[in-house]
């Protein structure tokens, strides 16, 4: 997840340069990666909040808190690991 943050951190910071600099059109290019990173991140987000609950209960053994803990593991293997794919399309611009 922390690796996650800082790639939306990174790739705003550059999108934000790109329409500062006038390099509209690489900004916008960037965009809808942008977005479906962030939508990824909160969506793991979400699972995080959702696991620290599970572990606070101190309640592992039900059928639920087991399954709340593979749904999280799931997302952030087979979610999370997009996010780095949607970094470098974003940061490639309108021309790559």
């Amino acid at each position: 997840m922390t690796r996650c943050l800082a790639s939306i951190r990174d790739v705003t910071a550059l999108l934000l340069d790109h329409a500062a600099e006038g390099r509209r059109r690489d900004a916008y290019a960037g965009g809808v990666p942008c977005l479906k990173m962030w939508g990824l991140v909160l969506g793991g987000w979400i699972h995080v909040r959702t696991l620290q609950a599970v572990l606070d209960t101190h309640d592992d053994t039900s059928d639920q808190s087991h399954r709340r803990i593979s749904e999280a593991n799931a997302y952030g293997a087979h979610h999370l690991s997009r996010v780095a794919a949607y970094a470098q399309s974003a940061s490639a611009g309108e021309t790559g």
